[in-house]
């Protein structure tokens, strides 16, 4: 079994637990966890995560934040220093922010209610480049 159907079967599981209405946003959390060699594939199957959301009954919508990047460096006006020294690019920049006030507007969006799963995508590039 490769690890992206390891990653759907688990998925698949986990889906399908109760969810209590008291939890915690915190507690409402998950992480795939996979090798960065498998973005690609766990990618391309984000389909059959949805279906396997569906069919458990829950709501689906995504953010896929993968463009954030190339295009706040693009619009950066020391853009040039941060190719040169991308250490001068630090933690609570404006890259964070967007990237935050992304995953807020998805979850604030009518189809994404308390039973939803609110999938965030393209995190692997901020994280390879901060």
């Amino acid at each position: 079994m490769s690890a992206v159907d390891r990653l759907l079967s688990n998925y698949s599981r986990q889906v399908r637990l109760p969810w209590t209405a008291n939890m915690s946003g915190k507690q409402r959390v998950w992480f795939a966890v996979y090798p960065p060699a498998e973005e690609r594939r766990v990618r391309a199957r984000l389909p059959q995560f949805e279906a396997l959301t569906l069919e458990a009954r829950h709501g689906w919508t995504t953010v896929d934040l993968t463009r954030l990047l190339p295009e706040f460096l693009a619009a950066h006006k020391y853009r040039e220093s941060i190719f040169q020294n991308p250490q001068h690019l630090r933690a609570g920049t404006d890259l964070e922010v967007r990237a935050a006030a992304l995953v807020k507007e998805a979850c604030s969006r009518e189809e994404a209610d308390a039973g939803s799963v609110v999938a965030v995508s393209g995190l692997a590039s901020l994280f390879d480049f901060m």
